[in-house]
C-alpha cells in the first residue's frame, strides 16, 4: 500500500460496518425464526422485532453511506470501481429493507394498543 492509498479508510470502515450489521440482523432474524418454534415470550418476540427494525434501517443506511463513498473515491481518483462488494451492498440493503417493512408490519399487528 503507497502513501497515496494509505488516506483512504472510509470505504474499508463502512465496508466492515456493513458486514457487522448484515450478519447482527441475520443472527436476530434467526433469533426470531428460532423462537416461534421454541416458544418465546410474547415480549421476547416483539423485542427481537424491535431490535431487527433497528439494525436493518442502520444497515440499509451504512450500506447506501458505502455506496456513495465508494463511488466517490473511486472517481476521485480516477480508479477502477470495485462492483462486487458494491453490489452485493446494495442487493442486501433493498432485501433487507423489504423485510424491515414485513416484519414492521408484523410488529404493529403485534403489539398491544396502550
Amino acid at each position: 500500500m503507497d502513501a497515496h492509498e494509505r488516506g483512504v479508510w472510509l470505504p474499508s470502515v463502512l465496508g466492515r460496518t456493513c458486514v457487522f450489521l448484515f450478519v447482527l440482523t441475520l443472527l436476530i432474524l434467526s433469533l426470531f425464526v428460532v423462537g416461534n418454534f421454541q416458544s418465546f415470550l410474547d415480549a421476547t418476540q416483539i423485542m427481537l422485532l424491535d431490535i431487527f427494525e433497528g439494525t436493518s434501517l442502520l444497515y440499509v443506511v451504512t450500506a447506501l453511506f458505502y455506496a456513495g463513498s465508494a463511488v466517490a473515491f473511486s472517481v476521485r481518483r480516477k480508479q477502477a470501481l470495485k462492483a462486487l462488494p458494491l453490489a452485493a451492498a446494495i442487493v442486501a440493503a433493498v432485501g433487507l429493507l423489504a423485510l424491515h417493512w414485513v416484519f414492521n408490519f408484523l410488529l404493529v399487528w403485534l403489539k398491544p394498543v396502550d
